[in-house]
């Protein structure tokens, strides 16, 4: 038996049979801890050769993902950070009247002021009108005004925000138009904006 053995034993036999172990024992290691992007041909990893999940913000080059990357629909307001769309991140006329919630839009959203005060007149003789300027903070010169009421007024008598004349300054047309003398106010109440 140690005869047969012995003339099995060729020098290629056991080169061979070293070669085997050795690829079996540590090729898969090997290959493991060698791999890396020079091993590699550009463009040969394709999406099906990753595992799902696998790629984090952290690989992504700045700029890498474009709208053109993304799918239809695939990014909603679930997955956009509060705050972080601004105005410069809208295409030109990107939000329109069909865009915007019906009564989502109030005073405070648009430019200019809105202002709660009180207004004394008497004396304003009846077909006749005259000029009064509000003091308005912050009011700007160019912007559109609207004065109201919040109570009731004499029949006739009507206010009529003209502009503004100047920084922080309204011209109102305060009329008589009731037909006779007007009933003098004191302390009323009015409500004054500014806009545009």
């Amino acid at each position: 038996m140690a005869h047969h053995l012995h003339r099995a034993l060729t020098f290629s036999n056991v080169c061979s049979f070293l070669a085997l172990a050795v690829a079996l024992g540590t090729g898969g290691a090997y290959a493991a801890g060698t791999i890396d992007t020079h091993d590699i041909k550009n463009r040969t990893i394709r999406s099906v050769d990753i595992k799902n999940g696998q790629v984090k913000a952290a690989d992504l080059g700045p700029g890498a993902v474009t709208g053109p990357a993304l799918h239809a629909d695939s990014v909603d307001g679930t997955k956009i950070v509060n705050g972080a769309v601004a105005g410069a991140d809208l295409a030109a006329d990107a939000v329109t009247g069909a865009k915007i919630a019906d009564g989502s839009v109030g005073v405070a959203d648009l430019v200019g002021v809105e202002v709660s005060g009180t207004i004394s007149l008497s004396g304003i003789p009846n077909g006749r009108c005259t000029q009064v300027i509000f003091n308005i903070e912050g009011a700007q010169v160019g912007q559109a005004a609207l004065v109201t009421t919040e109570a009731a007024i004499q029949n006739g008598i009507v206010l009529y925000a003209q502009r503004v004349a100047t920084t922080d300054h309204v011209e109102v047309n305060a009329c008589n138009f009731s037909g006779g003398a007007m009933t003098p106010i004191s302390g009323f109440p009015i409500k004054l904006f500014t806009f545009g």
